[in-house]
Formats: C-alpha cells, structure tokens, sequence
C-alpha cells in the first residue's frame, strides 16, 4: 500500500486499533473517509476531502503527494486500502510501526497523479468503489478482448462427423413401361408319338407234365 505520513508519524512501536469512522473531520476544516484509530490522533485514511461525505470533493493536489512525507501525522491512503484496513482490521488488531530504508522485496509502490485530468474525474480518487465514480466509467470502456470463435463440428474431437447418408437408388426412366416377356423355346415340330397299342407279351404256355411212375 502506498502511503503519506508527517513529523509526528510514530517511527516504533506497537499499537492496537480502537475505533473506526466512515467520515470524520479533520484539523484544516477537512474530512477523512474509511478512518481506523491507531493511536490518539493518528489515524489510518483517505486522502482528505474538502467537503465531509462528499467522494467528488478529494483535493486531488495532495493525492498527487502519495509516497512522500505530506500529512501531519496520520497515515494517509487510497481510498480502495483505507477501506480495506476499514473493513478487515477489527478492535485490537496490532499495528506495529519501525523505520526501515529497505523497501523490501516488493520494493515502493506507486500512483497514478489525477491533477491533470479533467473535472469531475480529478476530484475523485480513481480507486473509489463508489458507483458514481467516474473513474469506473472510463476503466469499463476499455476495449474486451475478442471472444475466442468455438471450433467448427468438424475440427472438434468431441463433435464426431455425422455418417454418410446412403444414396437411395433412382427409379427406371420408363417407369410405365412393361418389362418385356421371356422368350418361349418352341416345341419340336415332329415329335415322336408315343404307341397306342404296344404288342402284348406273349403268354408263356405251360410245360407238358411228365410221366409219373408208381411204387409198387
């Protein structure tokens, strides 16, 4: 979190909160937004504001002063980490303060200067979650990236190719037209005639009895 302190910001110590104000007036006949006591009158918050409950009256010269030594003592914010210390640091959380020239391994934050931008925007902090920011207005109209095109059936493993539809036969050009009828073989013009009266067999006549002899 980039940051302002003063000459009678604490250089050590440890501190436990103790209360929180969403607005609270401030010496010069300002206002802070997302204030959290660390110890008597130092306090955690926003940039100060020229008008109490009014987000469109920050006075943008100071913000522009983020990082350097700017305030009277209390530890001055973006709004977006004000609010954050404002909403998840409860009563009692230890706040530790020492002097360091190491920046440590993030090294020093930055932040963007809004003296130069235009009215209205220059009088609101850019971080602000306040819908009527108009800062948000101008980070929702940057241009979205191209929606990716969903790959064709044909080129999508899990969309098989439909099968082939089979080809229905087509019917004869004539379709009224009689097939022709088979060739019939003629019959042989002088076929043998079967015999009406074929000769009776002749009846075997019987064998002459021969001669029997009697015993005495």
């Amino acid at each position: 979190m980039i940051c302002s302190t003063g000459d009678d910001t604490p250089q050590s110590g440890t501190y436990k909160i103790a209360y929180r104000w969403e607005w609270l007036g401030l010496f010069g006949n300002v206002a802070g937004h997302w204030v959290t006591q660390i110890v008597g009158n130092i306090l955690f918050h926003s940039v100060p504001y020229v008008t109490k409950y009014d987000p469109g009256s920050l006075e943008y010269w100071e913000y522009d002063k983020l990082g350097t030594k700017a305030s009277m003592g209390c530890v001055r914010l973006k709004v977006e980490d004000a609010k954050w210390i404002y909403d998840n640091c409860a009563s009692g959380t230890i706040v530790e303060f020492y002097s360091d020239s190491n920046p440590g391994p993030f090294g020093k934050p930055t932040s963007m200067k809004i003296s130069d931008a235009e009215e209205p925007f220059r009088n609101w902090d850019p971080t602000d979650p306040n819908p009527a920011n108009p800062w948000k207005n101008i980070n929702n109209s940057e241009p979205q990236e191209e929606p990716i095109t969903p790959e064709s059936p044909t080129d999508n493993p899990n969309n098989p190719e439909e099968p082939e539809v089979p080809e229905v036969p087509t019917e004869p050009d004539n379709p009224t037209e009689e097939p022709e009828e088979p060739e019939v073989p003629n019959e042989p013009e002088n076929p043998e005639e079967p015999i009406e009266n074929p000769e009776e067999p002749t009846t075997p006549t019987e064998p002459e009895a021969p001669e029997v002899l009697s015993a005495e």
